[in-house]
């Protein structure tokens, strides 16, 4: 880059690499040109390392960009949470339970996951599963009502995604309450009729489940919704989002459900694979980084969850 044109890389070009490098599945690579470097990397290359070790599930490179993260900033509750989640979607629960212990140990503060709305000059603020808004009862209501629609269209919670080691309906109770839902349907309360897209502000990125939600929402309500969280604006039209799912991932173990309940492309090792209807049992062809076809299985399971049946 110096060489060819005269610039000299920059921590953010360094981070781009690691990104590429990383997502591609070459994480030694990446490891090898943080090494190349001629300044001591900063805290965004090893966040950008730390979430794309998420991402595929790579624990060796996670605690390693971890431990460089706590160096740098002892107090940052962020290597502490992504760490603890790598370890949970492996279900490594005593390591989960260490990650929490270490954070309480050294006085490290979570900080709290938030959803606003302003509706008439007015803001309201509300977290996951919150029964503190004056309204809350009749906000409940509207949204059970709400997603029992959406189910009817084909969408189906992923509780995958709950990094806690609990039971089945935990789960399915702790996914289906997050704060933006919760922001959306109050203001489908006060503005049932409305042709204004629907403003949502979240303080942390929005997590698969409800990107997917919103989708269907903007699909069967016919209204624009515009979440705005902690990485970039989604604006869901017609059952698409702006963002064209470049956050989702395999590591997530999530599938990226269309919002108009017929189709679904899904997400396996970084490959993505689309659905080709096939009777009770629906074909995929696995389209790999070499443009290389495989083909794998996919059948619905009683209580709608979709797994996964290889057949390399």
């Amino acid at each position: 880059m110096n060489d060819q044109h005269g610039l000299e890389p920059t921590p953010d070009h360094y981070a781009c690499m690691v990104n590429l490098f990383g997502r591609s599945g070459h994480m030694d690579k990446a490891v090898d040109l943080i090494s190349s470097m001629s300044q001591e990397p900063n805290s965004l290359i090893w966040t950008t390392v730390l979430s794309v070790c998420v991402m595929k599930g790579d624990i060796k490179h996670g605690e390693m960009s971890a431990r460089c993260l706590i160096e740098l900033d002892p107090f940052n509750a962020v290597p502490y949470i992504m760490l603890s989640n790598l370890y949970a979607a492996c279900g490594r629960w005593k390591d989960v339970a260490s990650i929490r212990s270490l954070m309480k140990a050294k006085h490290v503060k979570k900080f709290a996951a938030y959803s606003w709305i302003e509706i008439d000059n007015e803001i309201h603020r509300f977290v996951a599963d919150d029964r503190t808004h004056p309204d809350a009862k009749i906000i409940y209501v509207h949204l059970n009502r709400l997603i029992r629609k959406l189910q009817e269209a084909g969408f189906s919670p992923n509780t995958n995604l709950v990094l806690h080691d609990v039971g089945e309906d935990e789960k399915l109770e702790s996914i289906i309450y997050h704060s933006e839902k919760l922001a959306l349907a109050y203001w489908l309360i006060k503005k049932p009729h409305g042709v204004t897209p629907i403003r949502i502000i979240k303080n942390i990125r929005i997590c698969a489940d409800c990107h997917i939600f919103m989708k269907f929402v903007s699909n069967i309500i016919r209204r624009p919704v515009i979440l705005r969280d902690s990485n970039r604006f989604h604006h869901f039209v017609e059952g698409k989002c702006s963002c064209k799912d470049y956050w989702n991932n395999a590591f997530t173990q999530g599938y990226n459900q269309k919002a108009d309940g017929t189709r679904l492309n899904v997400l396996i090792d970084g490959k993505e694979c689309e659905e080709l209807h096939v009777g009770r049992l629906q074909q995929f062809v696995c389209k790999e980084l070499n443009n290389s076809e495989r083909d794998c299985v996919h059948t619905i399971t009683t209580n709608h969850k979709y797994e996964m049946l290889l057949a390399w």
